[in-house]
């Protein structure tokens, strides 16, 4: 089938060509840039794109359920409503990424930097949040379960209206109550 991946800025084309899937055409061709790719409402659902690089692309309402984004560059893409169930985003750039009532749930962020992030209304249930970069991020009316928050940068990380139970924060930087908030 023909696939046209174009810029969402620009609706300059980035790639096309003749490929099975989206998927396909993004896992073959990870190596290449998609700055401000439009990939919104894609279904990329258990596809490796391990190191891809998708700087400011539009992800909204995509669905990344179990797919490998380790090492990717995805800093301020357009992330909200995007599903990321049991995915890999382990040391991925996703600062300044908007991931507004994304669901993050048994997702991996060990090492990721979501420096700047904003994470309203996401869910984030059993999510390994190890070593993550979430300075100067906003998680306002998110939902926060079982989260491991062990040695992760929570410098200015406004947890204001999020709801956090049995989260772990052992050895976490900078780690602010709402109480400590609302003083």
């Amino acid at each position: 089938m023909q696939i046209e991946i174009t810029n969402r800025n620009t609706d300059e084309v980035i790639i096309s060509g003749e490929y099975d899937s989206i998927k396909d055409c993004l896992e073959q061709n990870r190596s290449q840039s998609f700055a401000s790719a439009n990939l919104r409402n894609a279904d990329l659902s258990g596809v490796n794109l391990n190191g891809i690089n998708l700087p400011d692309a539009d992800l909204r309402n995509a669905n990344l359920t179990g797919t490998t984004l380790t090492n990717a560059n995805l800093a301020g893409a357009l992330l909200q409503g995007a599903n990321f169930t049991r995915t890999g985003l382990s040391g991925a750039n996703l600062s300044g990424a908007n991931l507004s009532n994304a669901n993050l749930t048994r997702t991996n962020i060990a090492n990721a930097n979501l420096s700047g992030a904003g994470l309203s209304g996401a869910v984030m249930q059993d999510t390994n949040a190890v070593n993550v970069n979430l300075a100067n991020g906003a998680v306002a009316n998110a939902e926060v379960t079982r989260t491991d928050f062990t040695g992760a940068n929570l410098v200015e990380f406004d947890l204001d209206t999020a709801t956090v139970t049995d989260a772990v924060l052992t050895n976490a930087n900078q780690v602010v109550t709402r109480d400590e908030i609302l003083e």
